[in-house]
């Protein structure tokens, strides 16, 4: 098994800041994540996704990594975001 019919198995987008216009095909409770938050450009770009997408968008978990390439899981840091689950 691939790693990309892992990622579509579980809707799971992986992938920095211009990865989002993917976001729109992905399914109701679909996770992405955001990696090199470390960089302003990059958390802010993310956070002002959310912000203009704040009733379908919903950051879960940030870590901040204390600098560039310190972390050996979670490098320049991640972003986690959640699609929320639209009620009628």
């Amino acid at each position: 098994m691939d790693i990309n019919s892992i990622f579509n198995q579980f809707n799971f987008e992986v992938g920095p800041g211009d990865n989002y216009r993917k976001a729109y095909f992905l399914n109701e409770g679909a996770i992405i994540m955001i990696d090199d938050i470390n960089f302003t450009e990059v958390e802010n770009g993310s956070k002002d996704f959310v912000k203009k997408y704040s009733s379908k968008y919903k950051i879960i978990k940030e870590i901040k990594t204390f600098n560039n390439h310190c972390h050996p899981r979670f490098w320049n840091g991640v972003m986690i975001i959640k699609k929320n689950k639209i009620c009628l």
